[in-house]
């Protein structure tokens, strides 16, 4: 009997949709799981990629495609992977690209909430971070702004720069000064650096009117504002200009 049938009662008969034979069977054999062949069949035809039939498949029709969330594994349709997904027909399971995530058997991956950064295969909602630099704030992850900084992941606030140092908005640390430079707390440009000794004593200084001719200031302070000179007309008697007055001093007086 030829390829694609077998003998039968004395005479060589086709063989049936699902099965095949070799020249010379005696009997037609079944196709196996994830094949198919129609009626006459010589050897049984695999089903298209993406899709899987149970033994003895009489048609392309009995090949069934993967659902998106499985692929082709072992001959049968398997659940993707937490941090993976599929479409439809795949034989493979994707990863999730970085600041997504997807559970189990996901036909897509989920976007991590606004601000929030994850690896890529993420596997939950709880591997998206709020990065350095940010702070999370009424549930959402915020740009820490100029003048502040976080230094580790899901911080709840952003705190600000000490003195002496600096950032720009989304700082995860604070920049320091020049050498010799000094800045004041929460400060958001290295311009804001100047060339002043840091301030550790803020008590006003009082000053006799009638000393101020005479007075020898020692340390250094912060000047705020022309307005804290008493009287600008006294300037030129210690010696300085009035559009000169050094900005290290702080003159304030009793008024007495």
């Amino acid at each position: 009997c030829p390829a694609g049938s077998a003998v039968t009662t004395g005479a060589c008969s086709s063989c049936a949709g699902g099965t095949f034979s070799l020249a010379g069977s005696t009997t037609c054999t079944s196709c196996s799981a994830n094949t198919y062949s129609t009626g006459n069949a010589t050897t049984c035809a695999n089903c298209p990629a993406g899709s899987t039939s149970s033994a003895g498949a009489s048609a392309s029709g009995d090949c069934a495609v993967c659902p998106a969330g499985s692929r082709v594994q072992g001959g049968t349709c398997s659940s993707c992977s937490a941090g993976t997904f599929s479409v439809a027909g795949s034989t493979t399971c994707s990863s999730c690209s970085a600041n997504t995530y997807a559970a189990a058997g996901a036909s897509v991956c989920s976007s991590c909430p606004s601000g929030k950064l994850s690896s890529a295969g993420a596997t939950s909602i709880s591997s998206c971070h709020c990065p350095a630099g940010n702070a999370v704030i009424g549930g959402v992850c915020s740009v820490c702004s100029a003048g502040s900084f976080s230094a580790s992941l899901d911080s709840t606030t952003c705190a600000d720069c000490p003195s002496t140092t600096y950032s720009g908005s989304g700082a995860s640390v604070c920049t320091s000064c020049p050498d010799g430079q000094y800045s004041v707390a929460g400060s958001t440009s290295v311009f804001d650096c100047e060339f002043t000794t840091a301030i550790t004593d803020v008590t006003p200084k009082l000053i006799p009117l009638d000393t101020l001719t005479t007075l020898t200031i020692t340390g250094t302070y912060l000047c705020t504002s022309i307005l804290d000179i008493v009287s600008v007309s006294l300037i030129p008697a210690m010696g300085f200009d009035a559009p000169d007055v050094p900005c290290d001093f702080v003159w304030k007086s009793n008024a007495t």
